[in-house]
């Protein structure tokens, strides 16, 4: 009975992991593929991940940064790269200037996307660790006004 128990739990989380990378990698791709249209580089291009990196650290507000990022991203290693860029960009509105609760604050949530991936393997869950930690740059960003 504890090995059906054990079984379960073991299969319960497989699924659940197996599921959320079907929907990321499926239906997600769709969406991929309507967000790449906008990115101002060919997926193809030998420098694809460094001219995109070298674009977004030009660019001069976090809006434009994350929505780059987003059309450009392909799920998978790259865009850590990609995402850091752009998370530096958004982070220029606001970091300089916050005090030290505020930068606290920040730092906590930045963790909080590094424990909830910390376990996962492959490259698809680095896109997403690194695409959480956008998120949470950007959300300071509104939240200041800033974006």
């Amino acid at each position: 009975m504890l090995l059906i128990g054990f079984l379960a739990g073991v299969i319960s989380k497989a699924f659940v992991k197996f599921l959320f990378l079907f929907l990321f990698l499926f239906i997600g791709c769709d969406s991929l593929k309507k967000e790449s249209a906008d990115c101002p580089y060919e997926v193809a291009s030998e420098e694809y991940w460094n001219n995109i990196v070298a674009h977004i650290e030009q660019l001069k507000s976090c809006k434009e940064a994350s929505k780059t990022a987003y059309s450009c991203s392909l799920g998978g290693l790259g865009d850590r790269d990609i995402f850091g860029a752009a998370r530096q960009v958004c982070e220029k509105y606001f970091l300089e200037k916050a005090d030290a609760d505020l930068k606290l604050k920040y730092e906590k949530s930045l963790e909080k996307c590094l424990k909830k991936y910390e376990n996962e393997q492959g490259s698809v869950f680095i896109s997403v660790r690194s695409s959480c930690m956008l998120n949470r740059a950007v959300k300071m960003t509104k939240d200041l006004n800033k974006f």
